[in-house]
Parts: C-alpha cells; structure tokens; sequence
C-alpha cells in the first residue's frame, strides 16, 4: 500500500496544449485525442463572450458573466485570464473534465 501511494504522489502526466487560430482543426485533434487515450483529460475555458447558437455551455466553453468571472480571478479560481476582443477567456485551475 505505501509503494502504491508513494507511486500516486510521484506519477505526474503530460500537458499537452494544442493552440491556433479559429477554424484550424483545434476541437478536432482534441477530440480524437480523447476518444484514443483512456487517460487524456480537456480543460475547458471559461468566457464572459456571448454563447453562439451552436454552442453548449461547458462543451466548448463555460459561459459567465463578467461579474461570475471577475469573482472567480479574485478567488484565484484561474491560471491565466487574457483579453481577446473585448471579452475574456481563462483556463480554470482545478482538474480538467473526462470527456
């Protein structure tokens, strides 16, 4: 049991962070990476920009208010926080979702 849990605390994973612009394929390679590796986890943004009509709230992003998202910088609750056209996007610090 305390090699077991000695092997827990030492094993870490890889990041892998795949980056381009809107329309290069992002949400594809993810996808299939999730599909082929049982241990591949997606961390999704959360967004104060609007949600588009074809857009399911925690699928693509986490949608929220700039008062829910101002909250959650002051709790400390984001990695990152950029700006992008006015609206902002960040990645949440706590353990990405199975997908």
């Amino acid at each position: 049991m305390m090699a077991q849990k000695r092997d827990q605390e030492t094993t870490r994973g890889k990041l892998i962070i795949i980056s381009g612009p809107s329309g290069v394929g992002k949400s594809t390679i993810t996808g299939q990476l999730i599909k082929r590796l049982d241990d591949a986890y997606l961390s999704v943004s959360v967004t104060t920009r609007p949600q588009a009509a074809t857009e399911q709230d925690g699928r693509e992003y986490r949608f929220v208010s700039r008062e829910q998202f101002h909250k959650r910088i002051a709790e400390a609750r984001f990695w990152n926080t950029p700006k992008f056209s006015g609206t902002s996007t960040a990645r949440p610090g706590t353990r990405p979702t199975r997908r």
